[in-house]
Parts: structure tokens; sequence; C-alpha cells
């Protein structure tokens, strides 16, 4: 998405970059937390642990969602209906659009991140 010609003249596909960035880091940093708890036996199964989970997956699901909604939306818009990409072939309109629909499955698996996490969370003070 990030070498795709005119990249930046959309401030829709660079905030979905920016917002699938950031996903990458928090998900390298759970999986290294994860690693760590299985090498020292470390039980992540407590409210200290889970609470920052939980409000990073819900704040990386809410910006997730706007970024892919917000590209896909400048997706539709030059593709259909201002038919800005039959006018300039050399514009990968269909790469935006890819990147849109696959932001959009992506968000669906931290939608189901974030509410699996908040089920764990509300089970402690069951």
């Amino acid at each position: 998405m990030a070498s795709a010609y005119a990249f930046k003249r959309y401030t829709a596909f660079v905030y979905l970059t920016s917002s699938m960035a950031w996903q990458l880091v928090y998900s390298f940093i759970c999986c290294c937390l994860d690693i760590y708890a299985l090498r020292t036996k470390l039980d992540l199964h407590n409210p200290v642990f889970v609470w920052p989970m939980v409000i990073t997956d819900w704040i990386t699901g809410i910006l997730s969602l706007a970024a892919a909604a917000s590209s896909a939306s400048v997706a539709i818009f030059l593709a259909r209906d201002t038919e800005f990409c039959k006018a300039n072939p050399h514009i990968p309109c269909d790469q935006y659009s890819l990147a849109a629909i696959l932001a959009l499955m992506a968000w669906s698996f931290m939608a189901a991140s974030a509410a699996s996490t908040t089920r764990l969370l509300a089970s402690f003070f069951e």
C-alpha cells in the first residue's frame, strides 16, 4: 500500500497504513509477552495484565474500523462515483480496493479479540 503510486495524496489510505502498522506493533508486543509468559510460566490470567489488553484492543479496533471504512469509501468514490480510475489508469485503484477489503477482514478479527478479552475481564468479577 505504501509503495503505490500517488499514495500520499489520499489521507484515508495513509491513515489505513498507519493504523495497520500500529496493529502490527501491538500484535508483536503481545506475541513477545506470550512467549515470555510461556518460558517463565507466568500466569497472564489476572486483571493486571488483562485491563491494558482490553483497553488497547478496543482502541485499536475502533481506529482500524475507522481507517478501513474511510479507505473503502475513498476507493468507491474514486473507482465508481467519479470514474477517476478509468481516467488515470496509472493509479492502482485495485490495490486501494483490495487494501480496504483486507482491512475490513482484519478488523473483524480485532473485534473478536476485543470481545473475547472483554469477556475474560468480566469473568474475573463474577
